[in-house]
């Protein structure tokens, strides 16, 4: 019996995801009737996301394993891209923070946007004309040190609620590479579909602008100058587009 609007306020979606590593096991989600923001959507793809990495690292060769460990932090000097969704859940996580901590990962985040905008870099990160120019800009960002204000003494501070590009990186070659990423060819488990391009485009379609992912450090300033990201709509008609996107991923700049 499909569910009735008017005698619950949840509806369970019940689905099956088939990557190249193989089908999931069935899948199910509670979502609201109710208005929901983008970023409450957020939490559920994570907990799919956790599922295809890990059926993804079930699939590696003979020999393989994943070298990244607690206390590396070699990616969290690396551009880290984040949807739209992405951007106001970790903004509304850093809420959550006691206020002498949140101070300070807030000024770490201002120190990042400012290191982006000297010299035109984050001009070139939003707006690479090609993909060779956006390794060159994302190269520069890695040489200068740049690192994820979440992270602190060497590890993730907030490790739970983490990106989804965090999420799927994944290195199977010695830890050592990831000091000198672009000159060294480190190599990471396939994760298909990849999250943030999904939410990029999902977020697109309910706001009805271009796909778009923005380097970590711009999230303060690109949630502030954006009231209309916080728009609320029906959250089953949100998570059915959603749905729809996890089938198509153009590419996002």
């Amino acid at each position: 019996m499909a569910d009735n609007p008017q005698t619950v306020r949840e509806k369970t979606f019940a689905f099956s995801l088939v990557t190249p590593h193989g089908k999931l096991p069935p899948l199910s989600v509670k979502v609201s009737y109710l208005p929901m923001r983008l970023s409450e959507l957020v939490p559920l793809m994570q907990a799919i996301c956790d599922k295809i990495v890990g059926q993804a690292c079930t699939g590696l060769g003979s020999g393989e394993k994943v070298t990244c460990s607690k206390g590396c932090g070699a990616c969290c000097r690396q551009v880290v891209p984040v949807s739209i969704p992405e951007a106001l859940f970790l903004m509304e996580q850093m809420e959550l923070m006691e206020p002498g901590r949140r101070e300070i990962t807030t000024h770490r985040l201002s120190n990042a946007l400012t290191e982006c905008r000297r010299d035109g870099l984050l001009d070139a990160l939003l707006s690479a004309p090609s993909d060779q120019a956006a390794i060159g800009a994302a190269q520069e960002y890695f040489n200068r040190g740049i690192v994820c204000p979440f992270l602190e003494e060497g590890a993730c501070s907030i490790h739970p609620a983490r990106p989804f590009a965090c999420r799927e990186f994944n290195a199977v070659t010695p830890p050592k590479w990831c000091d000198d990423p672009f000159q060294n060819r480190v190599r990471r488990v396939p994760v298909v579909p990849k999250m943030t391009t999904v939410m990029a485009r999902f977020a697109a379609k309910v706001l009805h602008e271009r796909p778009v992912v923005l380097p970590m450090a711009t999230i303060a300033s690109e949630v502030t100058m954006k009231p209309s990201w916080k728009t609320e709509k029906r959250g089953i008609d949100m998570f059915s587009a959603l749905l729809d996107c996890m089938n198509q991923q153009p590419k996002c700049r």
